[in-house]
C-alpha cells in the first residue's frame, strides 16, 4: 500500500538515470523499512522552465507528496515545491539563483550520458526569475528542510547556499565535490530526515 511519494529533482544536464537517483531508488528497495509504502519519483526536468513548473504542479496535484529532494538546479525546484506543497525538503548543493548561473552557460548543451541536447536561452533566465517571484525558493525559519553543502564544490560557491539557508538545518560535507562522490552513505540519513520531518508536520 502506497502511503505517499518522495519526489527527487535532478540538476542541470543531469537526468533520472543519474547515480544519485539510482542510489536513492535502490536504497528504498533494499531497505523498505526506511519508509514503508513510500514511492520514489524522479521526473525528467530537461525542458524549459515554464514546462518544468507546469510538470511539478501536476505532480503536486496528482501525488500525495510527503517529501522532496533536489540537487543543484533541482534544489531550486525542490525548495519551490516544498514551499507550495508544504512538505519537508532536502536540498543538495542547491543553486539558489539559477538565472544568474545559467547566464554563464547560454547555448546548446548535451545532457550527460545521452545524445539529447537542450538549449539555454535568455528567455529561460527571465522565466526563472518570474517563477521565483510567484513561488520563491527561500524558506522561512523553522521550515522542515535540510541543506547539504560540499565545501569543495567546484560548480557553485557553497557559502552562498549556506547564507541563503542560514535559518535551516545544514550539513557541510568536508572535502566533497558538487556531485557528492561519496553519496551512498547519505541515502539512509536523508530518507530518515524526511520521514521524521513529515511525521512532525
Amino acid at each position: 500500500m502506497t502511503t505517499g511519494t518522495v519526489l527527487y529533482l535532478h540538476g542541470f544536464l543531469s537526468s533520472p538515470a543519474s547515480i544519485k537517483v539510482q542510489l536513492l531508488a535502490d536504497g528504498l528497495k533494499a531497505h523498505p523499512e526506511l519508509w514503508p509504502g513510500v514511492k520514489f519519483l524522479a521526473p525528467d526536468l530537461n525542458r524549459p522552465p515554464k514546462e518544468v513548473d507546469a510538470l511539478l504542479q501536476t505532480i503536486e496535484r496528482e501525488e500525495n507528496l510527503v517529501g522532496v529532494m533536489g540537487s543543484s538546479f533541482g534544489g531550486f525546484w525542490a525548495a519551490r515545491v516544498a514551499n507550495r506543497a508544504q512538505v519537508p525538503a532536502v536540498l543538495l548543493n542547491p543553486c539558489v539563483r539559477p538565472w544568474t548561473y545559467l547566464e554563464t552557460v547560454l547555448g546548446v548543451h548535451t545532457i550527460y550520458g545521452t545524445d539529447r541536447q537542450i538549449e539555454v536561452t535568455p528567455q529561460h533566465l527571465a522565466d526563472l526569475e518570474a517563477l521565483n517571484e510567484t513561488t520563491p525558493h527561500a524558506l522561512p525559519e523553522g521550515f522542515p528542510a535540510l541543506v547539504v553543502l560540499s565545501d569543495k564544490d567546484e560548480v557553485l560557491d557553497y557559502r552562498i547556499g549556506q547564507q541563503e539557508y542560514a535559518k535551516q538545518r545544514q550539513w557541510v560535507l568536508p572535502g566533497e565535490t558538487h556531485r557528492i562522490d561519496n553519496f551512498a552513505p547519505l541515502v539512509e540519513p536523508l530518507f530518515r530526515f524526511l520521514k521524521d520531518a513529515q511525521a512532525r508536520v
